[in-house]
């Protein structure tokens, strides 16, 4: 399946990989003065996901809540943001693999000055929870520019401000696609001593413990060349690895429903592999859309020239850097990181 971020309590084990990832957050957050977290990557690397995941994956001491800022930022008030917030963070404690009962903020407080009253409520949850560790994931953190835009006011980032230099039980994890560098720049004032945690492609055995057991007890149903192939097109993207498995296992039933192959030994071959990857470009149409509108023009020129066959020059340095940095070219900026990106920037300029 690809697409929607994986619910522990229904996906089970079927989310694979990031152990790394896991490990170094827990690391991080026990130490003596921890840093503010900032996981971030490119769409569907499984950010959300490993999110969801992470109470099941680190140590009891640390309690981990999940914020979805999305639905956050649809607030136009300061008062509708903060008990978002507060609805939210309530919510995620009980759905805790070890459930954490907490008290509603003070609602006259909270309408009267939300921010000030979010603050003497993370005082109230730190005291009545000694020995705990909050760590406060804030998911798809760049909505909040929206949230300061839409109410003028830089009020929920002095609000974090003051979290991070009053809570020291409270931990903050920023989750989004953008680098801090690629924000405006008053996000610097609020975030420093932040360390970087970058998710990006799984690891080779990662990818091929998703391809061949996506759920318990799957049969073998690729040929070994085939796996090879869905490693090399994909570059070990979870949200490809995954949309080309599906468009497999949608041919081989087809195949099985019309006689060509038997049930019980119909495997994927490479040629199959070819086969689905014009519908592969297809389905995931807006994810390689989204990627190529959140280009400037400077990196879609060089892009254009690579696959018109011409060479990076010295002036391209920087593009190349920063293109490499959001894993679409390779370190020498002469090749994508990604063939099945590649494939789709081909068929978008054939079309232009």
């Amino acid at each position: 399946m690809a697409g929607n971020s994986l619910d522990p309590k229904t996906a089970k084990n079927r989310f694979k990989g990031r152990i790394d990832i896991f490990q170094e957050i827990e690391t991080l957050a026990l130490s003596e003065q921890p840093p503010v977290l900032l996981l971030y990557g490119g769409r569907r690397t499984g950010k959300t996901s490993a999110l969801k995941y992470l109470p099941y994956r680190i140590g009891s001491d640390i309690v981990p809540l999940l914020v979805d800022l999305q639905g956050a930022a649809s607030a136009t008030t300061l008062k509708g943001l903060a008990e978002n917030l507060a609805q939210q963070i309530i919510e995620a404690a009980r759905r805790l693999p070890r459930t954490v009962n907490l008290p509603y903020p003070d609602a006259n407080k909270l309408a009267e000055d939300p921010f000030p009253a979010l603050q003497t409520w993370f005082t109230e949850i730190k005291r009545s929870n000694r020995g705990k560790q909050f760590l406060l994931c804030l998911d798809e953190y760049e909505r909040l520019d929206e949230v300061v835009k839409a109410t003028s006011s830089r009020a929920p980032l002095n609000f974090i401000r003051n979290l991070l230099q009053h809570q020291r039980k409270w931990i903050l994890l920023f989750s989004g696609s953008q680098e801090l560098s690629e924000l405006d720049d008053y996000w610097s004032d609020y975030l420093i001593n932040t360390r970087a945690l970058r998710m990006t492609y799984l690891q080779e055995s990662e990818a091929r413990d998703l391809i061949q057991q996506p759920v318990e007890n799957f049969r073998d149903i690729y040929e070994p060349t085939a796996v090879d192939a869905i490693i090399q097109i994909t570059r070990c993207q979870p949200y490809l690895v995954q949309l080309v498995c599906y468009e497999l296992v949608e041919l081989l039933n087809r195949d099985i429903r019309r006689n060509r192959r038997e049930a019980d030994t119909a495997k994927a071959t490479a040629q199959d592999v070819k086969e689905v990857i014009p519908i592969v470009l297809e389905r995931s149409d807006q994810y390689f859309r989204e990627l190529w509108r959140s280009l400037a023009d400077s990196d879609r020129s060089l892009l254009r020239r690579l696959i018109h066959g011409e060479t990076p020059t010295q002036q391209d340095k920087g593009v190349v850097r920063k293109l490499t940095r959001k894993e679409i070219l390779t370190q020498e900026g002469n090749a994508f990181q990604v063939p099945l990106v590649q494939k789709y920037i081909e068929q978008l300029l054939e079309e232009e």
